[in-house]
């Protein structure tokens, strides 16, 4: 991590183990019936609809309800009966408004409320979710905790090193939580009693995220469930874990951004010229920011000498949105991609043998490959998990 540039692509999997759900299982709880309890329909209402909106002429307040419900219902059997795995590959096909809003509105309940502070306890114990693998059974205590091993990585880092670049497809916000909390209480300006005086916990909390993206960057794919307090005004955040209103969800699907949409290409060609002169509308700021947070995780990825990809399942929608089919297209360019690791709990055969073809032609630095190498770090035969892969370097 130290002398080389090193990104890191982290999907669902990654999270399983702090229990949040892989895609199949978020495919799981979407199509459970509990979802559609009369409880959650009402949250998923308030967040669907706007009150002014029930002041309509025509219709009752009853009615608009009944039928916001069948419309939630409806769009939770088109996803089952679809047997598409993940919740954004179907939501990159179903582009109407109201299956956007549904499909965020469900996202939002359903990752805000997974959130929990206890999953960060280093050495903690937790269910193996995996396949059985060597001598650890599934539900047996196994300590795959990889985020104490990623932050002693980090602290590793001499003075001058190469921090590496965080790409996550997940809407929770544990990496982002990790981090701030790792400057905060590592940094020994940042607890000073002098300082504490100084500055109330909001002003110190702000000063924390400064070092915090001067040093490290943390990008998601797809947007959170939220901005945190040290990322928003006073009033306007998102806190980590607890119940939410229906404000706040509100607010959450206004930090999703759940397919790589038309509009982003399409409705803000004229966005620069309008951002110089302060005329953008909230709508093509949102889309501007989301068009330059996958610029730069491609250029990221493009850049990177090292890829480490944990919990990522390799779906050719997200391979080609940030950019992993370039090296593939681009076969006559020199890159300066040295290794490649990858997490391969749950992957078949023929998946494995997808991810190497999209880096097996190059050698470091672009040249062209000859038979028996590659940049792929991972040994035939064997399974890694994240702790695995990070022990590797």
């Amino acid at each position: 991590m130290d002398d080389k540039k090193t990104v890191f692509i982290i999907g669902a999997g990654a999270h399983v183990l702090y229990g949040l759900p892989s895609g199949y299982q978020l495919r799981q709880m979407i199509c459970n019936e509990n979802l559609l309890s009369e409880k959650n329909l009402q949250i998923l209402r308030e967040v669907i609809i706007s009150a002014p909106e029930y002041n309509s002429p025509i219709h009752t307040r009853n009615e608009i309800d009944k039928s916001l419900n069948k419309q939630i219902t409806q769009f939770v059997n088109n996803f089952r009966y679809s047997m598409m795995p993940y919740i954004d590959t179907f939501l990159a096909v179903h582009k109407d408004e109201m299956s956007q809003k549904i499909g965020k509105a469900i996202i939002a309940f359903i990752f805000s409320n997974l959130e929990d502070r206890k999953n960060f306890y280093v050495g903690k114990k937790i269910n193996n979710p995996y396949l059985p693998r060597e001598n650890n059974k599934v539900g047996e205590q196994v300590d795959d905790d990889w985020y104490h091993i990623f932050f002693r990585k980090l602290s590793a880092i001499k003075k001058g090193g190469k921090p590496p670049v965080i790409i996550t497809f997940n809407y929770d916000r544990y990496m982002d939580y990790a981090l701030f909390n790792y400057y905060r209480y590592t940094t020994p300006s940042m607890v000073e009693e002098e300082v504490m005086q100084h500055y109330d916990q909001h002003e110190l909390n702000k000063l924390v995220h400064h070092k915090m993206q001067n040093e490290s960057k943390l990008y998601h794919v797809y947007g959170k469930v939220g901005k945190l307090e040290w990322e928003e005004e006073k009033g306007t955040s998102v806190g980590f874990g607890g119940a939410r209103s229906g404000d706040m969800y509100k607010n959450i699907c206004e930090n999703l951004y759940i397919v790589q949409d038309e509009r982003l290409n399409l409705q803000v060609v004229d966005a620069p010229i309008k951002k110089l002169t302060g005329n953008l509308t909230p709508e093509e700021r949102r889309l501007l920011n989301q068009q330059t947070n996958i610029f730069n995780i491609q250029k990221a990825i493009s850049e990177a000498e090292r890829l480490v990809f944990l919990g990522y399942g390799f779906d050719d929608f997200n391979n080609k949105y940030i950019g992993l089919d370039y090296f593939d297209k681009n076969r006559g360019e020199k890159f300066p991609l040295e290794k490649v690791w990858y997490t391969n709990i749950g992957l078949n055969e023929r998946e494995e043998h997808n991810i190497h073809e999209l880096f097996v032609k190059y050698l470091p630095g672009g040249t062209t490959r000859s038979s028996g190498t590659s940049v792929i770090a991972n040994k035939s035969g064997q399974t890694y998990n994240c702790s695995d892969i990070l022990g590797k370097f």
